[in-house]
């Protein structure tokens, strides 16, 4: 399909051309959209310059989406869009430029060109000339820009006040895979935005050095000076923002770690007092208990024995020569009972 904005009065009129309809020669901006062979034929015929195919605009090298061609440069570019859709060639636009009109080639619905088609039929401000829309839908790209980042930093803070100030909730595993998952999800939101900047960086990079080429005025090399400034800012927010997903993701599953840990620990003291013993445990217990009882019984038995005569010290001790005696028990004799054997007598 093919749009083209011709001059009016009030901007630039809206024509939606049929198919095999001739473009017209005054057409300041033409919008092919999944444009046919044919199509991109006639936009190539009007403007002297060729048009990149869908394969082409898909490209990844920088050599593929920035060159110059005989009667316009061709610029390559990603767009937000690029968050909710993961095709390359869906997500980027090409820009051809010269000195009078712009092509745009796309195959998806960015909001920024949306934006524009309204602004340019009702703005009598912005010229019409290329290069003058160009930066109008530059502005317009920049801003949407800034409005994912603002987005992306609005999810980041309220998931970490849901990490760090309400807590998590550590008996539930689907808040731990949801907050883990919505990590990933800003991640992936700011990460195609700093591809975002990367792109429109080289374009605005490119446009500066062909100025000339285009015939820029001096103050749209300003703005296309001042444009790089605003992306590079964007960029580096970019930076700062990833950084801080990756210090989140890194607390949050800090925490689940020592939600596991609690719970091992738990299961681990349970095995212990309720689960039966091994075998070799049994084993090894039984010959520390009988090393324990021989170890007690050495100890008694090198233990120094009572002396008697500490017992008896009320008895005098015989002499050599006299007659020794015994006690007997009582109950049996009162008396002493002579020795047969001849000793010493008492000393006294």
């Amino acid at each position: 399909m093919i749009i083209a904005y011709c001059p009016s009065t009030t901007g630039l009129e809206r024509i939606e051309l049929p198919p095999g309809a001739p473009l017209p020669s005054t057409s300041v901006w033409i919008d092919l959209v999944s444009p046919t062979h044919e199509e991109q034929l006639a936009a190539e015929k009007l403007m002297g310059a060729e048009i990149p195919t869908r394969e082409e605009i898909a490209s990844i090298e920088t050599s593929e989406r920035l060159y110059v061609e005989p009667g316009a440069v061709v610029m390559t570019a990603q767009l937000p869009i690029a968050t909710r859709m993961i095709d390359p060639a869906v997500s980027s636009v090409t820009f051809v430029l010269n000195t009078k009109r712009l092509v745009t080639v796309r195959y998806g619905e960015p909001k920024s060109i949306v934006i524009l088609s309204k602004k340019v039929q009702f703005d009598a401000t912005i010229a019409h000339r290329g290069p003058a829309v160009f930066f109008a839908m530059v502005d317009i790209i920049v801003d949407r820009c800034a409005d994912e980042m603002e987005s992306a930093s609005t999810w980041y803070d309220e998931l970490s006040i849901q990490v760090f100030g309400e807590g998590l909730n550590t008996r539930k595993t689907g808040s731990y895979q949801v907050a883990i998952r919505r990590l990933g999800q800003i991640g992936l939101h700011v990460s195609k935005m700093h591809d975002v900047c990367t792109s429109l960086s080289r374009v605005m990079l490119f446009l500066s050095a062909h100025a000339k080429r285009v015939g820029l005025s001096e103050e749209q090399t300003a703005e296309c000076k001042m444009y790089s400034r605003d992306i590079h800012s964007i960029k580096e927010h970019s930076d700062a923002l990833d950084n801080k997903l990756s210090f989140l993701l890194d607390a949050t599953v800090g925490l689940v770690t020592l939600e596991q840990n609690q719970i091992t620990k738990i299961f681990t003291v349970l095995g212990v007092i309720f689960l039966p013993p091994h075998a070799d445990r049994l084993d090894l217990r039984h010959e520390l208990l009988q090393h324990a009882r021989a170890s007690m019984a050495t100890g008694l038995c090198v233990l120094p024995g009572p002396d008697v005569r500490l017992r008896h010290r009320h008895l005098p001790v015989p002499l050599e020569g006299a007659p020794v005696t015994h006690s007997v028990p009582r109950g049996l004799t009162d008396k002493a009972v002579p020795s047969t054997r001849a000793g010493p007598r008492f000393r006294g």
